[in-house]
Formats: C-alpha cells, sequence, structure tokens
C-alpha cells in the first residue's frame, strides 16, 4: 500500500531510526575510530555537501556518506528542481544548529572532504534526506556503520512515492 510511510508516519518513522541509530552509534566499533566532532555549518553546497566551521575557525568541507542528492547542474528542469529542493532541506536542518559529525572506516575522500555521517541533536541527516526522497542511497564503500538504514529509508520513499519518487505528475 504506498503512501503508507507520509506526514506523521514519516515522523514516527524518523524518530524511530533516530533512537535507532543513536543506539548504534554509542555502541559502534567505528565511532571511536576517529571520534566525533561539533561544528557549525557556513555553507551548504547542495544536498549532501556543506562547508563547516570548527571551534578553531578553520573552513572544512564535508560530504555526507550513504547518499547522493540531485546536482544543481542538472540539465533537465526536475532534477535541478529536485537539487534545489534538497540543498534547501539540507538548509533548514542545519540552520543554526550545532552538527555532529560522525566518523566511519574512511574520514576523508581524495578531494579532501570529511565523509562524514551528521546528527543535529537526534536527527540523523543522512537518513532522514534519503526518507523524504531528496537524495538517493549511494553506495559507502567501506563506510557501512549506517548503510542499512540509508537503505531502508530509501526503500520506504520509494514505496510511498515521497520525494523524487514520486509520479512525474506530481514533481515541483
Amino acid at each position: 500500500m504506498t503512501g503508507m510511510v507520509t506526514g506523521f508516519g514519516t515522523l514516527l518513522l524518523m524518530r524511530g531510526l533516530g533512537w535507532i541509530t543513536l543506539l548504534l552509534v554509542l555502541w559502534s566499533p567505528t565511532a571511536w575510530a576517529h571520534p566525533p566532532v561539533e561544528v557549525t555549518v557556513s555553507r551548504v553546497l547542495d544536498g549532501d555537501t556543506a562547508d563547516v566551521v570548527l571551534t578553531t575557525g578553520t573552513i572544512k568541507r564535508v560530504r555526507l556518506i550513504g547518499l547522493n542528492a540531485p546536482e544543481l547542474h542538472e540539465i533537465s528542469p526536475c532534477g535541478r528542481r529536485w537539487a534545489l529542493a534538497a540543498k534547501a532541506a539540507l538548509m533548514q536542518m542545519v540552520q543554526g544548529q550545532t552538527v555532529r559529525l560522525v566518523f566511519d572506516q574512511v574520514a576523508e575522500d581524495r578531494y579532501q572532504r570529511w565523509l562524514a555521517w551528521a546528527y543535529v541533536g537526534e536527527r540523523f541527516l543522512n537518513v532522514e534526506l534519503v526518507a523524504q526522497g531528496l537524495a538517493r542511497y549511494s553506495n559507502p564503500g567501506r563506510n557501512t556503520a549506517y548503510r542499512a538504514l540509508v537503505q531502508a529509508a530509501e526503500a520506504a520513499a520509494r514505496q510511498s512515492g515521497v520525494g523524487m519518487w514520486r509520479t512525474t505528475a506530481d514533481f515541483p
């Protein structure tokens, strides 16, 4: 039955996933390999990448693990609209908030961006963006601590027809 996880249902799903991921973070051996760090976001580049300010004042680029949001340079008008929606959602999630970055097996990519699972309070941003249909699952390579949660979020979003998984008549 499509449409089961919408509105209030999505909120309940995200709250449940938030508690599960919080417990996984506390007990995950990968979380201790690179200690979590709290940052503020200075700029959101797109739906999966942001620049953050460290307590030292240094700016570092962060790529969220396990997801891929549509790119802002998408040629199709529909793709570009979803890219803008993903960027706006991430901006809303992090604006004025302290963001906790949790690292996995590989903490940095070849572009010197940090690779992280991101939280604002109990909100697991990586999973939430995918659950809202604003990004899709992307294989995180060796960073697999929460891969199953991101995959489950995409499956629920697809089944519910939310975000980019809507029918074409429903696109923004």
